[in-house]
């Protein structure tokens, strides 16, 4: 072996990869229940906000006073984030 290489250098350096191999992995676990925790957090977020909306727009078509600016209002908010508004 050329004199510039040190195998204890190389062994270092497979242990600090070892190790940091299993905080790499603990990370990457803390990171996939996190994003499940965002995903579900936003999912009923959106179900409570779908809920409003029907609600708003049962009072609208009812004739309930200012319900239908408010429904209005809510209606070009989920039209524009789907196909059809559902209503």
């Amino acid at each position: 072996m050329p004199s510039y290489f040190s195998g204890a250098e190389t062994q270092k350096d497979l242990d600090l990869f070892d190790v940091l191999d299993e905080f790499v992995l603990l990370a990457a676990q803390l990171f996939e229940r996190l994003r499940d925790t965002q995903i579900l957090a936003g999912s009923e977020a959106y179900v409570s906000a779908l809920t409003a909306y029907r609600l708003i727009a049962a009072a609208a078509a009812a004739g309930l006073p200012g319900a239908d600016s408010v429904y209005q209002s809510l209606k070009k908010r989920f039209t524009d984030n789907g196909s059809n508004p559902p209503v």
